[in-house]
């Protein structure tokens, strides 16, 4: 039976609850927050997918993540490994390139208490403000190709993702561990390091926050030269889901890929029923001049099955909900309906997984995501459309909050200086949250 119109927004509201309250991750005590205008990119070139294979703190998949405020060694508890999973051996080979313009500190093969980084940079950054100093780590490098010294421009190729550590490429696997410290020192044992001063959450990172083990990202780092991923023209565009204006949240465990849908490609994952969602995604748009646009998602009928599927759109400084059956759509666009957008960016359609359709081990309802077509209201093409009527729309605040941590093996890494303790009641604390929404869609075979 179709779910009432009540039943069906109630859903939409919910699933984008908690979107525009959304904040970067909050620091455990002794670390830091980075500054809103220190811009950070993913330290891969643009367009590059990046999955996280271990994120936060001891919990987040690698015990050697460790480190908020210590004096002895280097604070990585807000560090990330990272792959490139669209390659062999998770990347190994591909460019590494800076996060922000710096000063090389150090770029070689680390010795003493910091040989377990192998080949690594460190950077000094420009950024300064408000007195505090900026450093970023890159280890296990394969290569490296800049001096100490040297000052290099934010996406400036610094060398090659590896596995080094200990004077070898073995044991650790082929990743990227990045990490970025305030006020910290570079010396110590050995060829030295950066050590002291506060672990700094990296967030936003390419507009990212909430960042967890289990997501897979994508890397817009143009060295700050192009400004936005795309510009929307007053005759409108289209945001498939493989540019790079499309962003992918929360576990690739529970991420689908399809030959189905808009250019003969789709993504799709199951719904689920809870208050939180594990997926979701995010059309970031900035429009080139303000004016009433309307929407339109691209179902295809192969995946789109949800009958409360619950958009979010945010555009001129507030944000509505719209909840559409997809399972109306038969392989076309879905009108969102039409909305006022302002010139500029911080504007997005959004959609999650947790439609309030439950998921269960003998059978799933499935959500598509594809391409967002927009268009000026009354422009030609603007058809009504398949199942454009279906449902209503109502107004909130409202969006989608962080990814759940994924239960997926990861590979470790090694914190250089001194010794460090996995235990901790924070690091508990995350486990048990991360625990329980790793449960679902556990026995389906896919």
């Amino acid at each position: 039976m179709k779910p009432r119109l009540a039943v069906v927004i109630a859903a939409a509201i919910s699933a984008s609850a908690l979107w525009v309250h959304a904040h970067s991750t909050q620091p455990i005590s002794g670390a830091v927050s980075k500054p809103a205008d220190f811009d950070i990119g993913l330290p891969f070139v643009a367009g590059e997918s990046v999955y996280i294979t271990s994120g936060y703190g001891p919990s987040g998949g690698s015990s050697f993540h460790d480190g908020a405020n210590q004096t002895c060694c280097s604070n990585d508890y807000y560090a990330l490994d990272l792959v490139l999973p669209n390659h062999p051996n998770g990347g190994r080979g591909k460019p590494v390139v800076a996060i922000a313009s710096g000063t090389i500190a150090k770029a070689g093969w680390a010795t003493g208490g910091w040989s377990s980084y192998g080949q690594r940079v460190y950077i000094v950054h420009d950024y300064n403000t408000g007195g505090h100093s900026y450093t970023s780590l890159y280890a296990h490098l394969d290569t490296i190709d800049v001096n100490e010294g040297d000052h290099v421009d934010k996406g400036q190729q610094l060398g090659t993702l590896g596995g080094s550590s200990n004077g070898s490429l073995t044991g650790l696997g082929f990743h990227l561990h990045l990490a970025l410290h305030r006020n910290s020192a570079i010396g110590g044992s050995g060829s030295g390091g950066s050590y002291g001063g506060n672990a700094v959450v990296m967030e936003p990172m390419d507009g990212y926050e909430d960042l967890a083990q289990g997501q897979t990202v994508i890397s817009q780092n143009n060295g700050g030269t192009s400004g936005p991923c795309g510009v929307i023209p007053p005759a409108g565009s289209i945001v498939d889901d493989q540019d790079t204006c499309f962003q992918r949240f929360g576990p690739s465990t529970f991420w689908h890929e399809d030959t189905s849908g808009y250019q003969d490609h789709s993504v799709w994952t199951y719904t689920i029923d809870s208050a939180s969602p594990d997926n979701w995604v995010r059309w970031n748009l900035h429009f080139e001049q303000a004016g009433e646009y309307e929407l339109w998602a691209y179902i295809p009928a192969a995946r789109g099955k949800s009958k409360q599927a619950g958009y979010a759109i945010a555009h001129g400084g507030q944000t509505d909900t719209v909840a559409r059956d997809q399972s109306t759509s038969p392989d076309g666009w879905l009108s969102l309906g039409t909305f006022s957008f302002a010139a500029g960016g911080d504007q997005f359609v959004a959609l999650t997984d947790n439609t309030g359709e439950p998921y269960t081990n003998e059978s799933g309802i499935t959500v598509a995501f594809d391409a967002l077509r927009i268009l000026p209201a009354g422009a030609p093409g603007n058809d009504a459309g398949p199942g454009s009527s279906d449902a209503g729309t109502t107004n909130a605040d409202g969006g989608i909050g962080g990814a759940d941590a994924s239960s997926q093996p990861a590979d470790g890494d090694e914190s250089g200086g001194c010794s460090t303790s996995s235990g901790g009641g924070t690091g508990t604390l995350l486990l048990v949250f991360a625990l329980i929404f790793v449960t679902r869609r556990r026995s389906m075979t896919y």
